[in-house]
């Protein structure tokens, strides 16, 4: 018995060991190619890849079409199939994992079915695959999740179709069981073929004549079958890399969401490119015919629309697609699960809207035209650019390249901020934190009074594997002092990064509110020891430094269509129509960006400035001390950020009835908002162009539109023309919504609140946008602006004033006073109405005086003086019923200074005041304005020292003779008459 049990033992030993040696886990080597410059393969380990495994009862996996199913569900939620057993297990090795089997496996008899034992890998994989089987009860899997399998295939909770652990410790342990084994020597031949006589039948059985092409053939087969020789029950696959092309149907505020599906897929990021794609490149890449229109579209302004007319500018159409390098475990396998999830996602967002006119109208439905997937070579990465995470030289940037900068520090203005999110971590959220600051949704508290915010400008993406320690220095938030500062370092020199360039007004400010509200708490290496996943520039110089260390010129995409402040701002790429008062750099195709730069600068040193430093550069690169491509990319980048101030023009029009007796009010606001008024006039609006002002909210209701018609055309209003940086924006939120009561809600402080009664009289109108900024101006101020030359207005055909069209030496010849017949009265606006018996009779007393106030009153300290005089003669029951900012030529002056000057030896004084800059002429009415006007002035003077100052370059009618003349040569007869 003895011999027997050892010679048993024997055998037995002898038959485990007889089979081929094999292994529980087998990663299989596959055909996919990776960039080999990105990260190495093990940094690109996904630490939330799992594998987790589920029992299938007979019920379904006998049923062809659920189990399709199934295996469907789990190649489109990301996840691979790593090990597949049909086994017939005793009964109680069932019971040993789980209590609740199907009643055909708990039979009495003893014969227990077959189970199919299915393994998965991938990210998250043990979480997906219970979202795939859906809760055990049938009845709640079908209101929790219809789509799952319990809810379509289960019909009792009683009946289970599946076993499927939770735990991780009951994971490891099915895993164990069920995958533990090894298959034998004769179930291995039985499955698998023999090389080498495979290969012999072959041989005897080819001619001579057979090619070297089916020799490389047999060669490929021979080896796959080598491959698969080993026994193992689990397998994985090597990682491969993959290019995403995306189209420009699809728009850049839905980037975030595809680099989130992408990696919440377990593709980690390798490379990002903006690029525009030509029609050569896309025969290599292989795209279809339909698909080279959609991915290659023609450069070219869109056509005029209704938009045109309403003054607001019509985008150009999106030209760049957006090319990722992708790496997963198999990867080619997923990707037509990739592209599936990415149109799901993006349907369920509602960004495949198609707003362009040159693509197909059904693009944005076709996923072939909206992602284009291929599997890397090194062919192809060349076809589109080459490395994706190629930088710019350090040492080809200029020592002095910030040196006389004028950055864009003025919160009001559009900023560019610099965005790093570092580590393994922040590269798997980067899409899902992207997503929420461009697209902040309803629950951002930085909304406009005008319209709600609409997040962030996406300009450019890079993603390197880890930065340089000259690129690590530029980024830590710590100081060389900080004890984190060289951990900070190591931190940035070891992990992926991806810099996001972002722009919108008051962008640094926003994004650091954004990432307050965003992350739950900041990192500080010096508190814990996590890695700094979140930095942004804090400056705008620091952001400048940042910017020419990661990007070049074609890094930079600008997307009209999704720029928050694009409708008030000039269209990009003009030119300027006098470009040869300044030196400019000659034309080129890639120095647009720096004359733009230049038109809009007012200060010629800077402007000359710029020009020395781009000739510099291009001798530089004639005589080859720079290559070429990088000081172009350089510069050109650099012009990107230095923007600088944006002197802009806009129209404020103040209705009738509000400003009469708050002109100087007004006027002292504009001027702590840093306005400066160019224009200057009361007018009479006529009905066509009151109809114009109105909105095409306000036109659909004929009682609305009548009720804002006749209230426009109902007596006197001023209009203004303001100049300052980012003017359009600025007036639009400083007026606050057309309704006073919403505006008092939002904010008490909000012009339309302070000074609106109701939503027709609401006090003021402001132009909405550039474009209606310029058809206002032009409408207003037909004769010129009174300001400096300023090479944007030249642009849109606004020049400037040269002398005052209305004075006139022959004036007094050609007009005649205007008595006022007694029981008139003026009413707030300055215009004669009948008699009302509620309001008091104006008699012969009343009279009307013009004020010349001469430049050196409109400008020469902090505020302007003038304002305080006007506020001191208000208070003294004066009314302003007219206004106008003029330029005077030296006869004009010359004509106004012997009239109104009180002795003939300061004429040439008044003359030489009244031609240095602008002029401000006032009408205003009081009882005894003309006689007692000096009386009243010094009474205004000895309580205001500035006003005593002021009132010494004032010129004024000494007696009425002079200000019925006064009146004539400044054209306030018609509104204003005075008593003669």
């Amino acid at each position: 018995m003895q011999v027997k049990d050892v010679l048993c033992a024997f055998q037995a030993v002898e038959k485990v060991f007889a089979v081929p040696n094999g292994f529980y886990w087998q990663t299989v080597e596959t055909d996919e190619k990776y960039f080999p410059n990105s990260s190495d393969i093990e940094a690109c380990r996904d630490i939330d890849t799992e594998v987790a495994m589920v029992l299938l009862f007979e019920t379904l996996f006998q049923s062809p079409l659920a189990t399709h199913h199934t295996l469907q569900l789990v190649l489109s939620s990301g996840l691979d199939i790593c090990g597949l057993r049909l086994l017939c297990p005793q009964q109680d090795v069932l019971l040993s994992s789980s209590e609740k089997l199907p009643s055909s496996y708990t039979s009495k008899t003893g014969k227990v079915p077959p189970v199919l034992a299915l393994g998965v890998r991938g990210p998250k994989a043990r979480s997906a695959l219970q979202n795939i089987i859906g809760p055990s009860d049938p009845q709640l899997a079908s209101v929790t999740d219809c789509r799952s399998i319990n809810a379509i295939y289960c019909r009792s909770q009683a009946e289970p179709l599946v076993y499927l652990p939770h735990l991780d410790s009951r994971v490891h342990r099915e895993l164990c069981l069920w995958f533990g084994g090894r298959a034998t020597d004769a179930a291995l031949r039985a499955g698998v073929l023999d090389p080498a006589s495979l290969g012999n039948n072959r041989a005897s059985s080819r001619s001579p004549s057979s090619t070297r092409a089916e020799a490389d053939e047999e060669k490929v087969d021979l080896q796959g079958m080598m491959l698969s020789r080993p026994p193992a029950m689990l397998v994985s696959t090597t990682k491969g890399d993959i290019i995403l092309m995306v189209s420009p149907v699809v728009t850049p505020h839905a980037y975030g969401n595809v680099i989130s599906v992408c990696t919440h897929r377990g593709f980690v990021l390798q490379g990002i490119r903006q690029l525009q794609l030509s029609p050569k490149q896309a025969v290599v890449l292989s795209l279809t015919t339909s698909q080279i229109a959609v991915f290659c579209p023609s450069k070219m302004s869109s056509s005029p629309d209704t938009s045109s007319a309403r003054g607001e500018l019509s985008a150009e159409p999106r030209v760049h697609c957006l090319i990722l390098l992708l790496r997963k475990e198999n990867a080619s396998h997923h990707i037509p699960a990739l592209v599936k999830g990415l149109m799901n996602e993006l349907a369920k967002q509602g960004r495949l809207g198609n707003r362009q006119s040159n693509v197909p109208a059904t693009a944005g439905l076709d996923p072939s035209m909206c992602f284009h997937v291929a599997p890397y070579t090194e062919t192809l990465l060349q076809t589109l650019g080459g490395n994706l995470s190629a930088v710019p030289e350090p040492r080809n940037v200029p020592l002095d390249l910030f040196c006389n900068r004028t950055y864009a520090s003025d919160p009001e203005m559009e900023q560019v901020v610099i965005l790093t999110l570092v580590g393994v971590d922040a590269m798997k959220s980067a899409g899902e934190l992207l997503h929420q600051i461009i697209l902040p949704g309803h629950n951002n508290q930085f909304e406009s009074a005008e319209e709600p915010d609409l997040g962030f400008e996406l300009l450019g993406l890079k993603w390197l594997p880890h930065l340089t320690r000259c690129q690590a220095r530029e980024i830590t938030p710590f100081e060389v002092g900080d004890t984190s500062w060289q951990r900070s370092l190591d931190t940035l020199m070891s992990n992926p990064v991806l810099v996001c360039a972002l722009r919108r007004i008051n962008a640094f400010k926003v994004l650091a509110d954004a990432l307050k509200r965003l992350t739950q708490c900041r990192e500080k290496l010096s508190e814990s020891g996590s890695l700094l996943q979140t930095v942004m520039a804090l400056t705008p110089e620091v952001t400048i430094r940042q910017a020419i260390l990661f990007f070049t010129e074609t890094d930079f995409v600008t997307d009209a269509e999704h720029r928050p402040a694009m409708k008030y701002l000039p269209p990009p790429g003009k030119r300027s129509r006098a470009e040869g008062k300044t030196r400019m750099p000659p034309k080129s195709p890639w120095n647009s960006q720096i004359l733009e730069v230049l038109s809009n600068n007012p200060n010629t040193k800077e402007k000359n400035w710029y020009c020395e430093e781009w000739e510099r550069a291009r001798d530089a690169m004639q005589n080859h001390c720079l290559p070429t491509c990088k000081q172009e990319r350089l510069w050109v980048s650099l012009v990107c950020f230095v923007t600088g101030a944006q002197i802009l023009c806009t129209v404020l029009l103040i209705k009738p009835g509000a400003w009469s007796h708050s002109l100087a009010r007004i006027l002292r606001k504009l001027d702590l908002e840093k306005f400066s008024v160019v224009g200057m006039k009361h007018i009479n609006l006529e009905p066509d162009i009151a109809l114009g002002l109105l909105s095409s909210e306000v036109k659909q209701d004929p009682a609305v539109l009548e009720a804002h018609c006749t209230y426009l055309t109902s007596g006197t209003a001023l209009v203004l023309c303001l100049q300052r940086p980012n003017a359009v924006k600025k007036l639009i939120d400083l007026l606050g919504p057309e309704d006073p009561k919403l505006a008092q809600a939002l904010d008490p402080f909000l012009w339309r609140a302070q000074y609106g009664i109701s939503t027709v009289q609401n006090g003021f109108y402001g132009s909405k946008s550039y474009q209606i900024a310029v058809r206002d101006m032009k409408l207003f101020f037909p004769e010129g602006l009174c300001c400096a030359e300023c090479q944007t207005l030249e642009e849109e055909e606004i020049y400037n004033l040269k002398r005052d069209p209305i004075v006139s030496l022959e004036i007094h010849k050609q007009r005649k006073i205007i008595k006022r017949e007694r029981g008139g009265q003026l009413n707030l606006l300055g215009s004669e109405q009948p008699c009302s018996l509620d309001r008091p009779l104006l008699d012969n007393l009343c009279q009307t005086t013009c004020l010349v106030l001469p430049g050196i009153i409109l400008r020469g300290s902090e505020h302007p003086p003038y304002v305080e005089l006007l506020d001191q003669l208000i208070g003294k029951d004066f009314t302003v019923t007219g206004v106008r900012l003029t330029v005077l030529d030296a006869p004009q002056a010359h004509c106004i200074s012997e009239t109104l000057s009180r002795a003939k030896c300061s004429v040439a004084a008044k003359c030489s005041l009244l031609m240095d800059g602008l002029c401000l002429v006032l009408a205003a009415q009081r009882d005894n304005a003309v006689i007692c006007f000096d009386s009243l002035l010094d009474s205004v003077c000895w309580q205001k020292q500035s006003v005593l100052d002021t009132a010494q370059h004032l010129l004024y009618p000494q007696n009425e003779k002079q200000a019925s003349r006064g009146v004539y040569g400044t054209d306030m007869c018609p509104l204003c008459p005075c008593d003669e």
